[in-house]
């Protein structure tokens, strides 16, 4: 079985991508396994952050075991204490799991989905397995030791990215944006913005750190692949195959399919996209405010440069 990691930052085209990569031949599809979508995730979180930092060397069982089980299929844990997980996990539901991230206590049914909370477990029908994360910038030269996936990190213009971000109010658990803040002047030397500075400046900061933890992985890894989103969509039958075909994996008319069904407009987090309008859709989204507000956040990052953006 080969591994593949797609990673890239949230809202940067990975989910349209992965599930077109998916759609090769013999792919099983690990749909952000270090989200929270399920309890064994939820419990790893809540322990390492929604943006860990696990550096190459660190001892981080919970997180192994985790991406263990993605990477060999991402199937449900079998068996009582994994239904037990479940069923508590969706009862608690979405309101309960973000309060619980922001610091506000896990209640009665996630304590319990947490406790019985177990990794994925194997697909033994699958001949590759593509995962796919937004949340993996400071840890995933560490996912790279452990597994030795294929990696392939995937970029967009930062403007079509905080747009998006903006529309969907992003970043707004204090807890993730103190260590956010602690890493971006280690790393980096940059100090986040004011308490009172403007979303968008939050935003902005938030994305220069993350988008340049993988820009800094990537650079110390020139075996990984890199591609940009708005690159594949200036002609996403041609490019999007010619990635996959880079990848190793073999095209196939679902793919093709995927691809035209997908060609419609879309909205939130719907995969759909009207794929020649995607690289400059920022210019109806962002007034020129905006745009003079995100190039001052991210010229402060020594990862970026005029050129970039």
């Amino acid at each position: 079985m080969s591994r593949f990691l797609l990673a890239g930052v949230p809202r940067s085209g990975t989910s349209w991508t992965a599930k077109a990569l998916s759609c090769a031949a013999g792919v099983r599809y690990a749909n952000e396994p270090d989200g929270f979508r399920d309890a064994y995730a939820f419990r790893v979180m809540m322990r390492h952050g929604e943006n860990p930092r696990i550096n190459a060397l660190d001892d981080a069982p919970d997180y192994e075991r985790l991406w263990a089980g993605a990477f060999a299929g991402n199937l449900p844990p079998r068996g009582v204490r994994g239904w037990i997980a479940a069923r508590s996990y969706g009862r608690a539901g979405t309101a309960a799991r973000q309060r619980a991230r922001a610091g506000d206590g896990t209640g009665v049914l996630l304590h319990v989905a947490s406790s019985f909370a177990r990794p994925p477990t194997s697909d033994p029908k699958a001949s590759h397995v593509l995962a796919k994360s937004v949340q993996c910038a400071r840890s995933i030269e560490w996912i790279y030791e452990k597994f030795a996936p294929t990696v392939l990190v995937l970029s967009r213009n930062p403007f079509n990215t905080l747009a998006s971000w903006r529309d969907l109010d992003y970043v707004r658990n204090a807890r993730e944006h103190a260590s956010i803040a602690s890493y971006a002047l280690e790393q980096f030397g940059v100090t986040s913005p004011d308490h009172d500075a403007s979303q968008l400046t939050q935003q902005a900061f938030v994305f220069a750190v993350l988008q340049s933890a993988l820009r800094r992985a990537t650079a110390n890894h020139p075996e990984w692949i890199v591609a940009s989103h708005d690159d594949l969509c200036v002609d996403a039958p041609t490019r999007v195959r010619q990635l996959a075909e880079r990848l190793g994996l073999e095209w196939t008319e679902q793919a093709d399919r995927f691809l035209r069904d997908s060609e419609r407009s879309g909205a939130g987090y719907a995969t759909n996209r009207m794929t020649r309008e995607q690289p400059d859709r920022w210019r109806e989204r962002l007034s020129p405010g905006d745009v003079d507000t995100i190039r001052s956040v991210l010229a402060d990052f020594p990862e970026w440069t005029n050129t970039d953006f």
